[in-house]
């Protein structure tokens, strides 16, 4: 297992987990750049989402950010006028990347969303 993965574009699998290893959330993406923040990952407009209980076609391009070394997952959706939400914080452990396609984090079941009128729950 690598802490960080390299900065060549390729597919990313990003796993969200239940504790202490269930599955839950997952999705493909595209490595779009690492920065100080954390490692970036574009999902396009389509992409499924599922968990072993319901499943999702994205509704809008949105990027995860993934940072290298905190308890937290974050999606942004910019100002497509399809986004479900503007940010959407999902409360994790520490991602661990599994070689250099596939990223873990453990979902605590605590998240901060902004919604699209900029109420924050």
């Amino acid at each position: 297992m690598s802490t960080r993965p390299d900065r060549s574009s390729r597919p990313v699998r990003v796993e969200c987990r239940k504790w202490p290893d269930d599955p839950h959330w997952e999705f493909d993406g595209s490595l779009l750049g690492v920065d100080a923040h954390g490692t970036w990952i574009g999902v396009t407009q389509g992409t499924l989402l599922a968990s072993p209980v319901r499943a999702f076609h994205a509704a809008a391009d949105h990027v995860t950010l993934v940072p290298h070394d905190a308890w937290w997952l974050a999606t942004f959706y910019g100002d497509d006028p399809r986004r479900p939400f503007d940010t959407y914080v999902d409360m994790a452990t520490p991602a661990v990347w599994h070689g250099e396609n596939l990223v873990r984090a453990v979902d605590l079941d605590l998240d901060v969303i902004e919604a699209l009128d900029g109420t924050v729950f």
